[in-house]
């Protein structure tokens, strides 16, 4: 007979980080420590944890990220779904224009960025894949550019999307995907690239889908769908 006992019942929770520095922009805190009951609730806050722990992963739930991204060498950022649906945005806080800054070796999956770019500039060996960058702002910069040399890169299953609504740039071409100079090697697959051109009260401008300047080789573009309208 149970009847008349009282139980103590304790929660356990799982502060300490293992194998994944975990990031929620709704549950986090400034002070994590980033595990999976105790996220970080910035991105940066959790790549500079796991910097710091020494681990590569890190996990970021669903939900609007208002900050620069700067990765460092060798991190592995994931975006995850918030109930099954809702995905890991990271938005222009109206002050930035490249939101993601890459690194050597470093990778960025699952996310949104929405109204910026992702700038590699002069590093090797980063993965991007099934990401949509999204920007019809009138920031004059490409919704991914890689320059001084950047090289090794894999590209793969992301939508890139730019419109652009003309304004103080609009003299001038306006790049989704802008190679630059001694960047090779990079391996573009499977990817959408959609372009759109402004035909309004504004200056009219040229979008380009892919440029590649001179002096590069060896990039590989392979099954992927440039839409231009």
């Amino acid at each position: 007979d149970q009847a008349g006992k009282a139980y103590l019942i304790f929660a356990v929770y799982e502060c300490d980080p293992e194998d994944a520095i975990y990031v929620d922009a709704y549950l986090g805190s400034s002070s994590g420590p980033g595990g999976p009951d105790c996220p970080y609730d910035t991105i940066q806050g959790g790549i500079d944890a796991a910097v710091y722990a020494g681990l590569a992963k890190i996990i970021v739930s669903g939900g609007f990220y208002y900050e620069d991204v700067v990765l460092e060498s060798g991190i592995e950022l994931i975006g995850e779904l918030r109930w099954g649906f809702w995905p890991a945005f990271i938005v222009n806080s109206g002050d930035s224009s490249y939101l993601v800054e890459g690194a050597n070796g470093s990778s960025l999956k699952n996310f949104i960025i929405y109204e910026g770019g992702i700038h590699l500039d002069g590093i090797n060996e980063m993965t991007m894949m099934e990401n949509v960058i999204y920007n019809h702002s009138n920031i004059a910069i490409p919704n991914l550019k890689l320059e001084n040399g950047a090289s090794n890169h894999i590209i793969e299953n992301n939508i890139f999307y730019r419109q652009h609504y003309g304004g103080i740039t609009a003299a001038y071409p306006q790049y989704v995907i802008y190679v630059g100079q001694n960047s090779d090697d990079n391996r573009f697959v499977n990817n959408t690239i959609h372009s759109r051109d402004y035909y309004g009260l504004r200056p009219y401008v040229d979008v380009i889908g892919v440029y590649l300047e001179d002096y590069t080789e060896d990039n590989e573009f392979r099954n992927n769908i440039i839409d231009t309208l």
